[in-house]
């Protein structure tokens, strides 16, 4: 699955908002494996169900900027 950061905190989570619609996911900063996003980066994901039964955002990984044009050109 495919997103893009829309908010990003201090305290080491935030929000993506998925290529395919519906609710903002968090995702910690943990899933990024020591490497902090920026807000509007794009990042390809696993969708989870949290401890409270929310569905979040897990193993997300950075796409460069090449990577990121090329899924904006195929759609």
């Amino acid at each position: 699955m495919f997103g893009t950061i829309c908010r990003w905190g201090t305290r080491g989570f935030g929000f993506l908002r998925p290529d395919d619609g519906g609710e903002d996911l968090f995702i910690h900063g943990a899933a990024f494996k020591g490497i902090e996003p920026y807000v509007g980066q794009r990042v390809e994901y696993s969708e989870f169900r949290g401890r409270d039964g929310r569905v979040i955002a897990a193993n997300a990984k950075l796409l460069s900027e090449e990577q990121a044009e090329a899924l904006r050109v195929l759609g």
